[in-house]
């Protein structure tokens, strides 16, 4: 049972440690960077995800996305703009709940196992788990670069079910995160993912390969 929740947490574990990084304020400028967006962009832009990053509630959220100005000295984020801010710092702190349990998880279960020497079990948990995590990172980048316009509508249709998350390409929320920001956001994401879990996959693999030719070698000696 802990192995089967053991893989089941891989995916999670890299989903979330990689959108952490996505998040940040690095995450952000290497965006911007690759997108060639202003720098007077990004510093709204990440004034903006900020709120999503630091455990404040739902109140505090809003009163700190309402004092948000631009260099005119005029509110940045109109009343609608605002309640999908909100609604997403809502899904962003249960997925941060979620990974931080399943990480702290995972931890406990790999440490348990080394130290009961039950590194076999270690060894195919995480296997399968990176595999999974693998085919679903590959399937779900085919339909990201196949089909982008529905990838990206069908994602905010699900999350975000109420509708609030369209806005004219005059708003101050199109402008500082417009769609060509999301699909490089998608990708880099996805390509995230999937690098962690090649490495980490051909690492065990290389690690149990040399393991193997130790107690072969001790055996023969």
């Amino acid at each position: 049972m802990l192995n089967k929740l053991a893989s089941f947490s891989v995916p999670i574990v890299i989903l979330y440690l990689t959108l952490s990084v996505l998040v940040s304020s690095f995450g952000i400028k290497s965006l911007y960077t690759l997108l060639g967006l202003s720098a007077d962009r990004y510093i709204l832009a990440q004034e903006t995800v900020h709120y999503l990053k630091f455990g404040k509630s739902i109140s505090e959220s809003s009163t700190y996305l309402r004092t948000l100005t631009d260099y005119s000295g005029n509110t940045l984020y109109t009343s609608a703009e605002i309640s999908h801010l909100l609604d997403v710092k809502l899904r962003f702190d249960v997925f941060r709940s979620i990974g931080l349990f399943f990480t702290a998880f995972l931890f406990t279960f790999t440490i348990l196992k080394i130290y009961y020497r039950a590194v076999r079990q270690i060894r195919t948990g995480l296997l399968f788990g990176f595999k999974v995590t693998m085919i679903i990172v590959v399937f779900v980048g085919i339909a990201l670069l196949l089909f982008w316009k529905h990838f990206f509508i069908l994602f905010h249709e699900i999350v975000f079910p109420k509708g609030n998350w369209s806005f004219p390409q005059s708003s101050a929320l199109i402008q500082l995160f417009p769609e060509q920001f999301w699909f490089v956001f998608g990708v880099s994401l996805l390509s995230i993912c999937l690098a962690l879990s090649l490495f980490f996959y051909f690492m065990m693999r290389v690690l149990h390969f040399r393991a193997l030719q130790v107690k072969k070698d001790e055996v023969n000696y």
